[in-house]
C-alpha cells in the first residue's frame, strides 16, 4: 500500500436478495487517517453495504478492495487478518463471559502480539470501563458500555480500519457525546472509521465527507460545513 492508496475502495458494489436489490452501484473511496460517514433512511443499504465489505454478504457484482488488494470472495476471518474490524449494530458482545474475556477474544484477530500491553493501555483510556469492570459479566454492563466494549474489543485487534454501524443506537444524549469524543482519540490514533449512523447532522459535522444513502444509492456528499443546512439535508433523505 502506497501512501496515497485509498485504504478501503468500492467500485461499482450490487448487492441482491433474490431479484430485489439491496445496494446498487455504490462507489466510494476511504483514505488512510480519514472519517467517512454513511447516512441515510432505514432500508438504505448502509448495513448491507459494511456486511459486503466484511465479507458477511456475497455481493452480485462490483469490487470491494482493501489497501490496493481485492477482497471479494474472502471469508470474513481473512478479511480481518488483512486489518479490518466491524463493530455491528446491536453490539454483539458475549454476554456471558467477563469484559477481560471479551476482550481477550479480540486480541486473537491480532496479526501480531507485539504492542500488545501498550494497545490494550490505550484502549483502556478511551474507554475506562474496560478496565474498571474487567472481571464483571459483559450482559450486567449498561447499554453505553457495552457499546464501549464492543469498540475497545474491535481496536485491540489492531485494525488499520474500523467499520461502525450504529454505534450511538439507543444511547443517551450524553452517552453519545462521550461516545463522539472516544472516536475522535480512535482517529487521532491512527486507525480509519468508516461510520454509518442515523445520527444525521452530528455524523456530517464529525466526518471528513458523509454520503448519504437513499434506496440502495449513494444520493449526496456532504461536507463538515453543510452539518447546518438541514434544508439540503432533508432533500438528500427524502428527495
Amino acid at each position: 500500500m502506497t501512501e496515497d492508496q485509498p485504504i478501503l475502495q468500492l467500485d461499482g458494489l450490487e448487492v441482491r436478495y433474490g431479484a430485489v436489490p439491496a445496494v446498487h452501484d455504490v462507489s466510494l473511496t476511504v483514505n488512510p487517517g480519514e472519517v467517512v460517514g454513511l447516512i441515510g433512511p432505514n432500508g438504505a443499504g448502509k448495513s448491507t453495504t459494511l456486511h459486503s465489505i466484511m465479507g458477511l454478504t456475497k455481493p452480485s457484482s462490483g469490487d470491494v478492495r482493501l489497501k490496493g488488494q481485492s477482497i471479494m470472495g474472502m471469508s470474513p476471518e481473512e478479511i480481518v487478518r488483512l486489518g479490518l474490524a466491524l463493530v455491528p449494530e446491536g453490539r454483539h458482545i458475549f454476554s456471558e463471559f467477563t469484559v477481560e474475556e471479551n476482550m481477550r477474544l479480540g486480541t486473537m484477530a491480532r496479526r501480531t502480539s507485539k504492542g500488545l500491553s501498550e494497545d490494550l493501555e490505550w484502549v483502556k483510556s478511551l474507554f475506562p470501563v474496560v478496565g474498571e469492570f474487567s472481571g464483571r459479566i459483559a450482559g450486567h454492563l449498561s447499554g453505553g458500555q457495552q457499546q464501549q466494549l464492543a469498540i475497545a474489543r474491535a481496536l485491540v485487534s489492531k485494525p488499520d480500519l474500523i467499520l461502525l454501524d450504529e454505534p450511538t443506537l439507543g444511547l443517551a444524549p450524553s452517552v453519545v457525546s462521550v461516545l463522539f469524543e472516544a472516536l475522535a482519540e480512535v482517529r487521532r490514533g491512527g486507525v480509519t472509521i468508516l461510520l454509518v449512523e442515523q445520527r444525521a447532522q452530528q455524523t456530517i459535522a464529525f466526518a471528513d465527507r458523509t454520503h448519504v444513502m437513499r434506496d440502495g444509492r449513494l444520493t449526496m456528499t456532504l461536507s463538515a460545513e453543510d452539518s447546518t443546512e438541514i434544508d439540503r439535508l432533508t432533500a438528500a433523505y427524502f428527495g
